[in-house]
């Protein structure tokens, strides 16, 4: 399971770049994780911890009958010290196979029998790009840092804020009533002289890139 605390707290301190490379990490530790985990049940099935008693061990186990009456034994922990063909999880999960043997070398070629495949880079980006918080996060950004407007020659840079499209609405509903001209203000301080015959073609501008935050 991805361990988010970090994340959110990188997140929320505007670390976006950090939170983006903890995401990258933590899901390639979850990714190797999960393939530990598919193979830890196979390995498991092959050699179990316990298993249950013979009948020879109930019966020496079990002189007075209670258990034999009740149906319940003890499970026997399996003693494999003996077993040559035993290995240690490790061992599984790093078991080689041999592919071709060498003609002239001494050495032979071999390969893992369970090869672990690297998550792609496709892989990565698209769960870093999906997750929740983070995109939350980005598109907030985005909206703060705006983009560049050019009018009568001169360059805006306009966000995207909620603040910044009420105060469109106010400036609108100004022109509506007979302003000519006016400047406006936006959440990052910046002021833009603009008047009712521009005003049109800058709200559809506006709304036009304000609408790709909320596809």
């Amino acid at each position: 399971m991805i361990n988010t605390k970090k994340i959110n707290l990188a997140i929320e301190q505007g670390k976006l770049k950090g939170a983006k490379k903890l995401l990258r990490t933590q899901y390639i530790k979850e990714h190797k994780s999960k393939f530990n985990a598919k193979h830890l049940n196979d390995y498991n099935e092959l050699f179990p911890l316990e298993r249950e008693m013979s009948d020879k061990e109930k019966i020496k186990y079990d002189s007075d009958n209670i258990h034999e009456l009740t149906g319940t034994y003890p499970l026997v922990t399996i003693d494999y010290s003996k077993d040559g063909l035993f290995l240690t999880f490790e061992e599984y999960i790093n078991e080689t196979k041999i592919i071709k043997e060498a003609t002239e070398l001494e050495n032979e070629v071999v390969e893992l029998v369970r090869p672990y495949t690297e998550p792609t880079e496709d892989e990565i980006l698209n769960f870093i790009d999906n997750f929740e918080p983070l995109k939350k996060a980005i598109n907030s950004e985005k909206k703060s840092r705006g983009s560049i407007y050019e009018l009568n020659g001169t360059e805006y840079m306009i966000p995207f804020k909620s603040e910044d499209a009420v105060g469109l609405l106010q400036v609108k509903a100004g022109f509506e009533l007979g302003l000519t001209e006016t400047n406006i203000k936006f959440s990052n301080n910046t002021i833009m002289p603009i008047s009712s015959s521009e005003f049109t073609d800058f709200s559809i501008w506006f709304t036009l890139n304000r609408s790709e935050f909320f596809a």
